[in-house]
């Protein structure tokens, strides 16, 4: 599912107060861009916005504004940008694409991860295949740069095999 967070418009330096910029934000499959969304922000004027340009299914053109808001955060230091969903109105960090447009979570109805479209079984033997490659791997792998002690012999055990999904586990992914 693709998404658009304010975070994505930080990274492209495009919220800056009184500024006029241009950014683009990128989805891509196994190290290949897939789609782009040309993106223009105006925060000179008094009704702040987003102008969003992307095609949709490779033939329809698409080009909207989606307000920008920005509150003074409940710390007392700063402020936080929020997105206006256009379509509800609602103040949100991240808009998820809903057929052509990009909309506030709750505008669009049945959309689902695709883990949530797989059956029981199949998760719980990926479950079991994601365990058994990574079963007891330390969090931090490289500190300063440099491969951990705990890391190398994580990686030796599984290279020897002694790593390897509980018969119990197995019970239950062959039920």
């Amino acid at each position: 599912m693709k998404r658009l967070a304010i975070s994505d418009l930080k990274r492209s330096n495009c919220l800056v107060d009184g500024c006029y910029s241009s950014g683009l934000v990128s989805w891509g499959l196994d190290g290949a861009t897939t789609d782009n969304l040309a993106i223009v922000v105006d925060l000179t004027g008094s009704r702040q916005y987003m102008e969003l340009n992307y095609t949709v299914n490779e033939e329809e053109y698409i080009n909207y504004r989606v307000h920008l808001v920005k509150i003074p955060s409940n710390l007392g230091r700063g402020s936080v940008w929020f997105f206006e969903c256009p379509q509800t109105g609602k103040r949100c960090r991240i808009l998820y694409l809903a057929g052509t447009h990009f909309l506030h979570r709750e505008a669009c109805r049945g959309l689902m991860y695709k883990c949530q479209t797989q059956s029981k079984r199949w998760r719980l033997l990926q479950m079991g295949w994601d365990a058994s490659k990574r079963k007891g791997m330390p969090r931090n792998t490289h500190y300063r740069g440099i491969r951990t002690k705990r890391f190398d012999r994580w990686l030796r055990k599984t290279e020897r095999g002694e790593l390897v999904v509980t018969s119990g586990l197995w019970k239950q992914l062959l039920r």
